[in-house]
Order: structure tokens, then sequence, then C-alpha cells
């Protein structure tokens, strides 16, 4: 049987999420423009960027390695993060 886990840390309405390749993390973004990156081992948020695009969030894309992650929505074009709480991950492996 599968583990079910909720996410609730959004104030509002959450718009889109997505799984980094290694599955190691998840990404949520809301209608404010907030971001939030979880570490799926712990259920804890690792990282929050509040309002970068301005506006809602719409997805997000993370490149192969794990450490960029492509946020777009309806504010800017695009906004991209570095990830460096990974490079973190791949130290304590």
């Amino acid at each position: 049987m599968s583990q079910c886990k909720v996410f609730t840390d959004h104030k509002v309405k959450t718009t889109a999420c997505c799984f980094s390749p290694n599955n190691v993390f998840m990404v949520s973004g809301d209608e404010q423009g907030n971001v939030k990156i979880w570490w799926l081992d712990e259920f804890k948020i690792k990282k929050e960027y509040a309002g970068c695009l301005g506006g809602k969030i719409n997805g997000f894309g993370w490149n192969d390695d794990n450490d960029k992650l492509l946020v777009y929505g309806d504010g800017k074009t695009a906004y991209i993060i570095l990830i460096l709480i990974c490079l973190y991950y791949y130290l304590l492996i």
C-alpha cells in the first residue's frame, strides 16, 4: 500500500506542483506567486520564495541535475531558482 501525504502550508489556493526528477523534492506554487520547495524525506519546507513572479504560478520545470528550477506564471515570463539545498543533499550521500 502506498503512503499519502497532504501538504498544507499555502495560505491561498495552490495552482501548481511538480516533483524533482530524483524524487527528493517537490515544489508547489500558489495564486499569489509564492513558491515552496519541500524536502520529501522530512515532509518539511526547505526553501520559500514569496511573490517571485508577481502573479499566479502556472507551472514548473526541473533540469535533469535537480539543481535548477524554472518557474512560470501570470506575472513575469519565467523565473529561475538555483536549488542550493540539492547540493547539500548530495553531500550527505
